[in-house]
């Protein structure tokens, strides 16, 4: 045989083995899984170490296949491998589904240890084509924004060995953040003048007031002197508010000679009398207070009495009117007589 035929032999024997081994490397790659669009895993609550649902959203999945597993592969690398600190799925629970009969499926933990979510049907089932799958029960891992991966897969058989479809997506843990509020506690008090001749308990003023005087000025036996304030108040105070009166003293002159109270107690509020007689009370107009009526007075006392009340918050400022009545009689002795009245409003948070 001469040159040329041997090297005609030998480039076709080094052909033919070529294309056997080509064939033979194209018959060992396995075909490319099918990838669903617009997947999503939605956390319930993202903190970490809370207990969460799981939720797979996804679309344009592989209806002609009829499938037995459905798998999350939780894992801190993007083919699921590496653990999730504090991640705990052995307690997870399958809540719903759209995408396979809810009812058909049951939840899967052997692969816990894992950190893998797989719901299984021993019959096998043709998917939807879009919607989601709920896990609950699961606990976040320990460590916040830190990116997560999470390896979703469809298999045909309830061993999860034998994939039909798969893709991968991220997520990520969270702290929860503290919001916190101060609205800080708030009381008004306003002690208003009333001119004279204002209608008041039943009576007319005839003294006008300042935020600070009561000035009866000259009381004769044949006329009783009348005066008034408003009281203006408003809180937040979610128990409402008490506004307290007293005096310091009976009404006493320089020689310590004093006016009479008024008969009318606060417990029995009663008519002051017509003038001519010795007496000093006083009356209230908050129906939240009992007894009073109309014009009923009671008298002042050293210790605190509730003239003005609310069991309930009031920002808008409410106003309620306390008269003051003052008669002597014609035995009454001459002299400037005096006392302080004290206010106190009370809030109750």
């Amino acid at each position: 045989m001469n040159l040329t035929a041997i090297q005609t032999k030998r480039a076709a024997w080094r052909a033919a083995m070529t294309a056997t081994v080509f064939g033979m490397v194209l018959s060992t790659v396995a075909p490319a899984l099918a990838v669903p669009t617009d997947v999503s895993l939605e956390l319930g609550d993202s903190r970490v170490d809370e207990t969460s649902t799981y939720v797979l959203d996804m679309s344009t999945v592989d209806t002609g296949t009829s499938l037995q597993c459905i798998e999350i592969d939780l894992g801190a690398n993007a083919d699921g491998s590496g653990a999730v600190s504090g991640l705990d799925t052995s307690s997870s629970t399958f809540d719903a589904s759209d995408i396979v009969t809810f009812g058909s499926w049951s939840v899967d933990n052997t692969a816990s240890a894992a950190h893998q979510l797989r719901i299984t049907n021993g019959t096998g089932e043709n998917p939807s084509a879009t919607g989601s799958i709920t896990w609950g029960g699961v606990t976040n891992g320990d460590t916040a924004e830190t990116t997560y991966y999470a390896v979703m897969t469809t298999y045909t058989d309830t061993g999860c060995s034998t994939a039909n479809e798969t893709t991968t997506v991220a997520f990520v843990y969270t702290n929860g953040q503290a919001v916190s509020v101060t609205v800080d506690p708030t009381l008004s008090f306003d002690i208003q003048p009333v001119a004279s001749s204002t209608a008041v308990a039943g009576t007319t003023t005839t003294a006008t007031t300042t935020d600070g005087t009561v000035p009866f000025g000259s009381v004769t036996s044949s006329s009783n002197g009348v005066a008034a304030h408003d009281l203006q108040v408003a809180t937040n105070a979610s128990s409402g508010y008490n506004v307290y009166l007293r005096y310091t003293q009976a009404l006493t002159n320089g020689s310590g000679d004093t006016i009479d109270d008024h008969t009318g107690t606060y417990a029995s509020p009663s008519a002051f009398p017509a003038a001519g007689t010795e007496a000093f009370g006083f009356h209230t107009d908050d129906t939240d207070v009992a007894g009073f009526g109309a014009s009923n007075f009671a008298a002042f006392k050293t210790s605190n009495e509730i003239v003005m009340s609310r069991t309930t918050a009031t920002p808008s400022a409410e106003t309620n009117t306390v008269a003051y009545q003052v008669g002597i009689s014609n035995t009454t002795e001459s002299g400037t007589y005096n006392s302080t009245l004290i206010y106190t409003a009370v809030a109750t948070y």
